[in-house]
Order: C-alpha cells, then structure tokens, then sequence
C-alpha cells in the first residue's frame, strides 16, 4: 500500500531545512541534517560577531561545543538548530524591540516552526512587552498575533492532512 500519510508531529522548518541540502549538495539525509545544525552554529557566530561588541563570537563557539551542547550536535535533531536560533533571537530581543522588530518576528517565527515550544515567545513577548516595558505594546500585541495565527495556520494544516491539529497518530 503506497498511500500518503502526513506527519506533522514537528513542525516543518527544520525538515525542510535537511532535504533542501541533501538535494543540493546531493548528500545522504543523515549527514545533511548534520550539516543543517553546524551551517546554523556558523550562521549564528556570523552574526554576533559582526554586530555585537559585548558577546564575542568564541564565547558563543565555546558555549556551542561544550559538554552536552556537543553532544546534541552530533546527533539528527533539531535541538541544535532550536539553539541558534533561540540564542539569535534573544541576541535581538535584548537589542530593542522597537529597532529590530522585523529580525524579532522573522527568528521568532523560525523557532516557532523548528520546534512547536517556541510558542512561548508569545508569552514571553507578552508580558514582557505590555506589562514590563510598557512602551514596547502594540509592538507586543503584533508579535503575539503573527505567531499565533502562524501557529494556529500549521496546526490547521496538520488537521486538514491528518485529521489530527498535531499531525497524525504517533506511533
């Protein structure tokens, strides 16, 4: 039986991200998704270190290739590419709102479709942005609306394939 079946327990982005470079550079999937993660570490060093004058980019490296950080880059998961941009994200976020609102919302909505935790930066944003630094509001309210509706827009997807908001049945 060669039926279709959709799996959409993880969000698309990081599995797009593996068949991308495997057609490209015409390379087995297992190693693309390696080189998926360590191309997202460089990236990541690439920019801290051109824009950041406090965070220097072999502190991040260091911090990317110690201990269990190591281990998880080793392995096919897209823990690592969550990592860079969670780290990018905030490398943004703490930079202002209010003058990097566009590379908030565009790693903000990476995350989100990497790894379906990263619905809480609409928490975070949130409070943060209404409660904390008022000023930072309809900015706030913005973020939190475009990633709920790209949320809400993968999970439809997931139920119009498969009948299920969160891709199907797992085993």
């Amino acid at each position: 039986d060669n039926k279709w079946i959709w799996n959409g327990h993880f969000p698309p982005f990081y599995s797009t991200c593996i068949a991308i470079v495997a057609f490209l550079l015409k390379l087995p999937v297992l190693w693309a998704s390696k080189l998926v993660n360590w191309l997202a570490a460089g990236w990541l060093l690439l920019i801290v270190g051109r824009s950041s004058s406090i965070i220097h980019p072999l502190s991040v490296a260091i911090l990317l290739c110690c201990g269990i950080c190591l281990k998880l880059w080793v392995h096919t998961w897209s823990e690592p590419l969550f990592i860079c941009f969670l780290l990018l994200w905030i490398h943004y976020y703490a930079r202002g709102i209010q003058t990097h609102f566009w590379q908030i919302l565009l790693v903000g909505s990476l995350l989100i479709l990497t790894r379906y935790i990263g619905a809480f930066l609409i928490v975070f944003v949130l409070i943060h942005g209404v409660v904390i630094r008022r000023n930072d509001r309809s900015k706030a309210f913005l973020l939190g609306f475009s990633w709920s509706m790209l949320i809400a827009s993968v999970l439809l997807i997931n139920y119009y394939l498969s009948n299920e908001i969160y891709g199907g049945p797992r085993f």
